[in-house]
């Protein structure tokens, strides 16, 4: 594995990755108030227990945002080991548009989804913006290059 080959493009997706698979541990949403005791002599105990977004992502759209997370540490991890995917699209295409589809599903969920928003889900918002954003800054480096195998150093 060879760090030199990553640009700056594949280090925002891969870190964007590893951050949104951290930012799902966190709270995505409050969850309604769970009341434990004696309410009637005053031990009772009110507590507001969240809605982490391993929680929260349960159906297709939350796979799909989850799956971006693997498909930015994939783009990073494929270019440090010197491999590419061999296949019609240019390098850094689908990583490209997996990050908007996440990005759209997160904003969905924020506008749809619960009104007590927590911390995580605008975490996760920023790691699926920066998978996007370095997979375009790797597209522009590239000057849009075919995914092939790659043997040796990149190219500059």
């Amino acid at each position: 594995m060879e760090f030199s080959r990553l640009r700056t493009g594949e280090i925002v997706a891969g870190i964007g990755g590893v951050a949104l698979f951290v930012f799902l541990f966190f709270d995505w949403f409050g969850g309604g108030a769970e009341v434990s005791g004696n309410v009637l002599n005053g031990t009772a105990t009110i507590s507001h227990p969240g809605i982490s977004g391993w929680d929260a992502l349960t159906d297709l759209p939350g796979f799909l945002i989850i799956f971006t997370g693997v498909v930015g540490i994939k783009f990073a991890g494929l270019t440090a080991i010197g491999k590419r995917l061999n296949w019609g699209l240019r390098r850094g295409v689908f990583t490209l548009g997996m990050g908007w589809v996440a990005t759209t599903l997160i904003l969905w969920r924020m506008v749809a989804g619960s009104p007590d928003l927590k911390i995580g889900i605008f975490l996760g918002l920023a790691a699926v913006v920066a998978i996007w954003v370095g997979a375009w800054l790797a597209l522009r480096e590239d000057g849009w290059e075919p995914l092939v195998d790659v043997s040796g150093s990149r190219k500059k």
